[in-house]
């Protein structure tokens, strides 16, 4: 949260991560103090929320044998986040990743696989 207008012990706070604003009592508020300068605030607001960017999906794999390599299904997609390195990269299934501009981007460097997937659409 960040205060973006007070009024006495009225405070109005912006939300970082959804852009909503409410007003809070000065009671019900601590200062947040990091000791490190080079924190990004929107990235803290973001694992406070347990709310994540996709930068980009870097892999695919298959994993399931049972549906076969030509259904989209089968496969996994490794995420990286925003703000994060390789080591926090993240596999995750089709169903949760087919709808993000990152799959648009990895489909248009992965032509093998997006003849794939454009022939499961069909």
């Amino acid at each position: 949260m960040k205060v973006v207008k007070t009024n006495r012990s009225q405070y109005y706070l912006t939300d970082l991560v959804t852009g909503t604003t409410i007003d809070r009592h000065s009671t019900f508020l601590k200062p947040y103090v990091h000791s490190d300068k080079n924190v990004n605030p929107f990235q803290v607001a973001m694992r406070d929320k347990q709310e994540y960017l996709v930068h980009s999906l870097v892999a695919h794999r298959l994993v399931s044998d049972i549906a076969g390599k030509n259904n989209k299904t089968s496969y996994e997609f490794k995420v990286r986040w925003l703000g994060y390195t390789a080591l926090d990269d993240t596999w995750l299934p089709w169903k949760e990743v087919r709808d993000l501009e990152a799959m648009d981007i990895y489909l248009r460097n992965n032509k093998d696989l997006a003849k794939l997937i454009r022939e499961k659409l069909d």
